[in-house]
């Protein structure tokens, strides 16, 4: 898995552990239907270690859904998971922060493409958006 594909699921994962401390998210038998779907596509996304080739897709349709109808935990989903994901994903994000992940995309391409450098998607990132 490459570095910048293991930051995001990292990203995820991080949702999922504070998802789960959310009430009717816990282990309590209070979870409504929809929670306890919402529940089992992040833990079955997390799960497949965005190994399956459909992980994008299927993480846009589950971002979207939270940005959609769980507005009260979007602000948990990483601004970073709204770009990777793409598709209905960037209508939740303004013009300016999408010039800014397509200036990250542009470093990242730059530098997978050269020859003996060790890639580190963070460090590139942290580079791109000036947090070094």
């Amino acid at each position: 898995m490459n570095s910048r594909k293991a930051f995001h699921l990292d990203q995820f994962q991080q949702f999922h552990q504070w998802l789960i401390t959310q009430p009717g998210f816990d282990s309590s038998d209070n979870a409504n239907e929809a929670q306890q779907k919402l529940l089992a596509n992040v833990e079955q996304l997390v799960k497949g270690g965005f190994a399956d080739d459909d992980h994008l897709y299927q993480g846009q349709q589950l971002v979207a859904d939270i940005l959609l109808y769980h507005n009260h935990l979007a602000h948990h989903v990483n601004r970073d998971l709204l770009w990777y994901f793409g598709g209905d994903c960037l209508h939740y994000m303004p013009d300016d922060e999408i010039d800014r992940y397509q200036q990250l995309d542009e470093a990242w391409d730059e530098v997978s493409n050269t020859d003996g450098v060790s890639l580190n998607y963070q460090e590139v990132r942290a580079r791109a958006f000036g947090l070094n």
